[in-house]
């Protein structure tokens, strides 16, 4: 092999590596670029508060799904009159359905009060400090649940207490939910945001806000 032949293999090769390196470097920074585009603190959000009885938002499959496999089989009350809201970003395949299993948002309480014992039969899945909650996804005429979480119930009156990313992230929105981590002197509100991984959706941040004034 002559000399000028060993200079030009060794200049494709350099050739070869240099543009690897250029690929690599520009698909790192595509990589970072999606992930700042898609990080909580870079999405935008907005307020859902369109929740309406689960038989008039959830399918049927899925609410006897619900009946059968999230409702206490002690429980007299209706899963029906559960409240729920399904969520359907721009973007995204097919609904995610939010389910409040409680009678209480929509049903209320009798003028007299609810009792403790009615409370307990409203809302079975309530505990003294938080509720619940849990959301269904359908995939190829099956639904996964893909959301479960037990949410503090403590709120400024009127506070906007969920919101839905309008942005994807892994095809679908991801939760924020708001509460007062100190009900008795508050001094700001946190939220809870909640994102896609993939499968599943886990917890992705904390922040606060502060406390609205009157």
């Amino acid at each position: 092999m002559t000399i000028s032949m060993m200079l030009e293999q060794n200049w494709w090769k350099t050739f070869i590596k240099l543009s690897m390196a250029i690929i690599c470097l520009f698909s790192l920074m595509a990589c970072q670029s999606v992930t700042a585009t898609l990080g909580s603190d870079e999405l935008s959000y907005e307020l859902r508060d369109d929740w309406n009885y689960a038989v008039k938002v959830v399918p049927a499959a899925l609410m006897e799904k619900i009946a059968q496999n999230d409702v206490p089989s002690d429980w007299s009350g209706d899963p029906r009159r559960f409240a729920a809201i399904a969520i359907l970003q721009k973007g995204q395949k097919t609904p995610l359905y939010l389910i409040e299993p409680s009678l209480l948002r929509l049903d209320g309480c009798p003028q007299r009060g609810c009792s403790a014992e009615l409370l307990a039969q409203r809302s079975p899945f309530c505990g003294e400090i938080a509720c619940l909650y849990f959301a269904y996804l359908e995939e190829n005429g099956r639904f996964s649940k893909v959301f479960e979480e037990y949410i503090p119930k403590y709120l400024p009156p009127n506070y906007p207490f969920f919101r839905v990313s309008k942005q994807l992230n892994h095809g679908l929105p991801c939760l924020e939910f708001a509460f007062l981590p100190d009900r008795i002197d508050p001094e700001a509100v946190q939220v809870n945001t909640f994102c896609c991984n993939g499968w599943k959706y886990v917890g992705d941040r904390q922040y606060f806000e502060p406390f609205p004034e009157n």
